[in-house]
């Protein structure tokens, strides 16, 4: 949804208010939804870096997948771009006072059957300005897996694949890479 859209008449906030008021208690949203209003509100997003050191050589790893296909999602930003594990914390997360349901939503719909050995630590946090999305603050996690997901691999951390989504390959991939040579 990349067409500029008029400026909101006075007739057009009552509506949008009331119709805000019912979003605010449904949720999933829609894909086409979601992506109108991530440009409108910074947005909490949990990104998951899979990491372990190659068994060869003990070179460090990233775990990639390939976001969806314009055919399998319309509203996709960066289809079949190369990206890291990540979900965007959603209201009815926050019934825990940690994020582990939406740890739990990304082992169900992105590593199934693998699951993580331990719960994802918190590395960083990054503010992410994508002129595509949106504004996001990024809580850049750092975790380990046991078993193997149905789809993506391990790539190598250096040099980094080159189809990766413009906000992994800058930012959320480099601060990982960079707190885990720490280590």
């Amino acid at each position: 949804m990349t067409e500029q859209a008029l400026p909101l008449t006075d007739d057009d906030w009552p509506i949008l208010t009331n119709l805000l008021v019912k979003l605010a208690n449904t949720q999933p949203w829609r894909p086409e939804t979601y992506e109108a209003l991530a440009r409108c509100v910074v947005n909490p997003a949990i990104e998951t870096v899979i990491w372990r050191r190659g068994p060869a050589h003990g070179e460090l790893q990233f775990f990639l997948a390939h976001r969806p296909t314009k055919e399998e999602q319309p509203s996709e930003p960066f289809p079949e771009m190369l990206a890291g594990l990540g979900t965007i914390f959603r209201k009815t997360d926050a019934r825990e006072t940690d994020p582990r349901i939406a740890f739990a939503r990304l082992e169900e719909r992105e590593l199934k059957p693998a699951r993580f050995k331990y719960p994802p630590e918190l590395a960083a946090l990054r503010l992410v300005n994508d002129p595509a999305r949106g504004v996001f603050l990024c809580c850049i996690h750092l975790a380990e897996i046991k078993g193997t997901p149905a789809k993506g691999k391990f790539y190598p951390a250096q040099p980094l694949p080159d189809n990766l989504v413009p906000s992994h390959r800058d930012i959320i991939l480099p601060t990982a890479f960079k707190v885990l040579e720490e280590k």
